[in-house]
């Protein structure tokens, strides 16, 4: 830019017709760059409004509206910013999170390698977006009885979000948990796995949150629902007593916890009725 510059002004003390031109060159380079400018702008706030409507559709469980809106958004992404854009990426996961709220996890599969492949590359393994991507595919993959391949994923996710979060972070502490579902899904070969993730997922997030946090009372109750399945039956039914206890208390017995605690506790309204 400062050689054009210094060429204009040579040129204007040399013939005024030359310094003429030279400006309505470098006006006419502006205002297209201006154009450009408001362009690129124009079509990221339009991206993201169609991401939003669709996100609108899924919550009323539109799921084909949705899916349409966000079909439509990535083929407009990847002609105008390219299939690599974060963007794209983006939206990509998004309509893969829309497959997975229909439990189509087969189509939404391919779509989170890919997005999960590309992330990578362009930011690294050492990013939250990249593991919030890993941790989708995990549960997806989950979700498919794909124990070991969900496994694969979530150790390193959970050892990246340690030294980027620390041990106590939610995100943390929700990989950890994920884990323990994984490892309890493959039976007695990782039950011991399965029992110490459960507890360190629970004991971490009461000694973070507080004994009576939602969070904190879903993870009891996940460890309550442990204990129960390995016949562990007087861990399970202590730890299903104090969640009921303060879930009632806290949350009131209408909320989906306590109602789920009652369904997998009968012997809970039994108690309370007497």
């Amino acid at each position: 830019k400062s050689t054009k510059l210094h060429t204009a002004a040579h040129h204007h003390h040399q013939s005024h017709g030359p310094a003429r031109a030279s400006t309505a060159s470098t006006t006419s380079t502006a205002s297209c760059a201006v154009d450009e400018t408001q362009r690129l702008r124009y079509e990221e706030e339009l991206f993201s409004i169609m991401n939003n409507l669709a996100t609108v559709h899924e919550k009323l469980e539109q799921y084909d509206d949705a899916e349409a809106i966000l079909r439509q958004c990535i083929q407009a992404q990847r002609q105008l910013l390219g299939d690599d854009h974060l963007d794209t990426l983006m939206t990509e996961a998004n309509l893969a999170g829309i497959f997975f709220s229909q439990g189509k996890f087969a189509d939404a599969e391919p779509l989170l390698i890919v997005c999960l492949d590309r992330r990578r590359v362009l930011l690294g393994d050492d990013n939250l977006i990249v593991l919030a991507t890993m941790q989708s595919l995990a549960m997806t993959l989950f979700s498919q009885q794909k124990y070991a391949e969900a496994e694969d994923l979530l150790i390193p996710c959970l050892e990246h979000r340690k030294q980027l979060l620390g041990d106590t972070h939610p995100q943390t502490i929700d990989t950890i948990s994920t884990l323990a579902m994984v490892f309890n899904a493959q039976g007695a070969e990782k039950q011991d796995e399965a029992e110490v993730f459960f507890v360190l997922a629970y004991e971490t997030q009461r000694r973070v949150a507080g004994a009576d946090h939602v969070e904190t009372l879903e993870y009891m109750s996940n460890l309550a629902v442990f204990y129960a399945n390995i016949d562990e039956k007087s861990r399970s039914e202590a730890l299903a007593r104090e969640c009921w206890s303060r879930c009632v208390a806290h949350l009131g017995s209408e909320h989906p916890l306590a109602f789920n605690l009652a369904e997998t506790f009968p012997f809970l309204l039994e108690e309370a009725a007497a």
